[in-house]
This record gives C-alpha cells, sequence and structure tokens, in this order.
C-alpha cells in the first residue's frame, strides 16, 4: 500500500505485483484460492479478472474470490467474466453474524444462483457475541485498539446490540449451548454458506469456538433468532420492536403536513414515527417513495420538525387524507 495509484486496488500491475510477492513470502509455487479485498471503483472488472485470469493459466492462482461485494457488484463481475471469456470469481467473503444479517437480502441468494460459495468473516460481529459484554463491561485491551464507538455503551446502536445479545444468550442457554457455539453454528447453518471465518486469538478461545463446528440448531433455534434480529436487519430495541408490532391502544397523534416539509421516515414496513402510524412504499426509480400516514391532521400549516432513524424525505404532495409523496434527499 502507499500513495502510489499503482501500489493499491486492483489493477493489473498490483496484482501480479502482490501475487508475486505473496508466492516468494510463502515459498510455494502456486495459490489455491486468491480473493480480492474489496472492489475497487477506480479499475474495470475485465482488468482486473484479466490479471487474474492470466495468473491461473500461469499456474500461479488455481481459483479467484472477491470479498465485501454487494449483490450488484457481484453480477457484473460474472457477466465481465463471462462476456470476456475470463475467469470468474467462485467464493465471496462478506461480514456475516447474527447481528449483521443485511447480506441474507441479496448477497447470499446472488451468489447461490451463481454457484459461488461463501466463506464469512466476523460470525461473533466482532467481539459482541462472545457472551463477555454487558452494560457495564469495560474495554479489553484488544477492544481498546478499535474505534472508540465500537463498544460505547451510551450510544443507541449499542444499546440495541446489548439488548439483542442478552436475549440472545437466553436463548443459546436454552438450546444448551454457548452464546458463542449459538454464533458461529447459526451462520454456517445458513444453507447458502461453506464456511465460517473464525478469529482467535488465544488457545481459550480457540477451544470456545470449535465445538460450533457440531452443532446442529433444533428448528425452532432459528425461529426465536429472527425474532430478535430479523432476517436481513440490524438489531433493533425493544421499544423500535412495539413500534412495528402496530398500533398501541388509543387514536394516533396527529401531525400538520405540507409539500415542502421534511421529515424522516424509517426504510420500509409498516411502523410508528413520533407516535405517527405509516407505512412506506418504494417507488420504482428509487428516488421517489410513497409514505401513506395512517392519520394526518391537516395538510398546511405547521409542519412540525423532528427527526427519527431514517431516510429524510421532502413532502412533495399532500392531502387531507393519507398520502405523502416524498422524496428522498
Amino acid at each position: 500500500m502507499g500513495e502510489d495509484p499503482n501500489r493499491r486496488g486492483l489493477s493489473r500491475r498490483w496484482i501480479v505485483t502482490e501475487v508475486e510477492h505473496s508466492l516468494r513470502r510463502l515459498g510455494t509455487d502456486y495459490i489455491d484460492l486468491y480473493q480480492v479485498h474489496r472492489p475497487d471503483p477506480n479499475t474495470d472488472y475485465d482488468e482486473t479478472l484479466g490479471a487474474l485470469t492470466d495468473l491461473a493459466e500461469q499456474g500461479k492462482v488455481r481459483y479467484i474470490g472477491s470479498s465485501s461485494f454487494s449483490a450488484g457488484q457481484i453480477v457484473e463481475a460474472q457477466w465481465t467474466a463471462r462476456d470476456r471469456s475470463l475467469q470468474r470469481f467462485r467464493t465471496e467473503q462478506p461480514s456475516y453474524s447474527i447481528l449483521v444479517r443485511g447480506i441474507e437480502l441479496d448477497v447470499l441468494p446472488t451468489a447461490q444462483r451463481h454457484a459461488m460459495g461463501i466463506l464469512t468473516y466476523s460470525p461473533l460481529a466482532g467481539g459482541w457475541l462472545s457472551g463477555s459484554w454487558t452494560a457495564d463491561s469495560s474495554p479489553t485491551a484488544s477492544a481498546r485498539q478499535r474505534p472508540a464507538a465500537r463498544f460505547d455503551m451510551s450510544l443507541p446502536e449499542n444499546q440495541r446490540k446489548l439488548e439483542a445479545t442478552e436475549q440472545l444468550a437466553k436463548v443459546a442457554d436454552d438450546a444448551g449451548l454457548s452464546l458463542v457455539e449459538l454464533a458461529i453454528a447459526f451462520v454456517v447453518h445458513h444453507p447458502a454458506v461453506t464456511s465460517a471465518i473464525i478469529g482467535p486469538r488465544t488457545m481459550e478461545q480457540l477451544d470456545s469456538q470449535l465445538p460450533a463446528a457440531d452443532v446442529q440448531l433444533d428448528a425452532a433455534v432459528p425461529d426465536r433468532v429472527d425474532e430478535i434480529v430479523r432476517p436481513g436487519r440490524q438489531p433493533q430495541s425493544r421499544r423500535h420492536q412495539l413500534r412495528r408490532a402496530g398500533p398501541r391502544p388509543g387514536p394516533p397523534q396527529a401531525v400538520d403536513v405540507e409539500p415542502g416539509d421534511r421529515r424522516a421516515f424509517p426504510s420500509g414496513g409498516t411502523s410508528r414515527v413520533a407516535g405517527v402510524p405509516w407505512r412506506r412504499e418504494p417507488g420504482r426509480d428509487g428516488t421517489h417513495d410513497t409514505v401513506h400516514l395512517l392519520r394526518v391532521a391537516a395538510a398546511h400549516g405547521g409542519g412540525c420538525e423532528w427527526q427519527a432513524a431514517g431516510d429524510t424525505w421532502e413532502i412533495a404532495e399532500a392531502s387531507r387524507g393519507k398520502v405523502i409523496t416524498g422524496v428522498r434527499h
């Protein structure tokens, strides 16, 4: 790595140079699986795949893969390989855990369609599922080397993780497992996952993680996990889960809206924001969505300003009924 543009990324020169360096350091003639680490927006796929294809034909690399690619990037790389008659990526290495389930929506199904192996990493979610974190925990020596906000328990997102972790620990205990065993077994239990990469620092940690390879989860266990962290989602606080469950007893709070108002609506689903039930329907162009407020007091005046987790919307069209058309910002 360096400031020189030819000493980073996925250019032909850099890939060929680093493969030669790796072979020399490893003292071997070939690499079984060579994966590119993260997409490079400054390099075309045909240049990257062309370099990797040449290395494979020279016998220096047997198989190639990608890491941290989105579903769209996986498809584009596969199409490029097919159209240019180049070697294609055979594996993808994404982050995946009970607390980080976004790849379930598109990366895993896409990889399955292209017959790719999935080698996930961070099944313990960076230590959150190690079973050692509570509201009163102090950062360990290794945790202090990570970004300060990673385990700051005062942050709402970390409080949600902690809530989810405590509930998951109960699921693991009921199943006769440790939280570590549940976390790793859950990942490898997914039919699209080939294997999970673990990162123990001590023999004690290794001994606690290896038994997960032999764990067979009952069908009820993944279902209970889904109740705590929804498939394809991040953990949500108990308060947010209650909001998503449906309207609370009593009439919702009415709000005033008018064109030009800006508000924040969480992404997708049906929920309540500031006491107002809503339903959001994605638009076809990806920029204009329709947000249905189930009760609106008036379509003029007021325009109270508030923020909530999610995208910010500018009201483009409003009526005294129930439908607001919004433009994402």
